[in-house]
């Protein structure tokens, strides 16, 4: 996984290839964001390609309510911009790739959000690399 391998014409191409993700990813979540812990938001247009990466440091592990409120901010927001458009979720933490409950939490909380908006993936990104959240079902 390295930003070094993304292509010159980077704004062209959806973000649907796992590989094309995984380099994003490393591109928008800077080590310190890994180390300290944030909420990466890549917003995409109607063609899923990459328009605005918005990243949220130091979240901690706020309630599922707080959860739920803050992602449904960024949709209202994210279809106010790009109306049809998707996001892609990412948690950054320093640890390991293994999933926690804390990951699912942020999934499930996507998925609810994901009523109102499409949502590309949830993932998580590390030191060691990025991993994606199977994605859950909102019910």
């Amino acid at each position: 996984m390295t930003f070094q391998d993304l292509p010159h014409d980077l704004s062209l191409h959806p973000l649907t290839d796992p590989r094309l993700v995984a380099d994003v990813l490393d591109l928008c979540v800077p080590l310190r964001d890994r180390q300290a812990g944030a909420l990466c938001v890549l917003i995409c247009d109607e063609e899923d390609r990459l328009a605005q990466p918005i990243v949220i440091g130091e979240i901690g592990r706020p309630r599922a309510d707080e959860r739920l409120q803050l992602l449904g901010n960024i949709v209202q927001m994210a279809q106010g911009v790009i109306p049809g458009g998707a996001l892609l979720l990412a948690i950054a933490r320093a640890d390991g790739l293994s999933l926690t409950a804390d990951d699912e939490l942020w999934a499930t909380a996507a998925a609810v959000a994901a009523d109102q908006y499409r949502l590309l993936g949830v993932h998580v990104v590390t030191m060691h690399g990025s991993r994606e959240i199977p994605y859950p079902s909102a019910a």
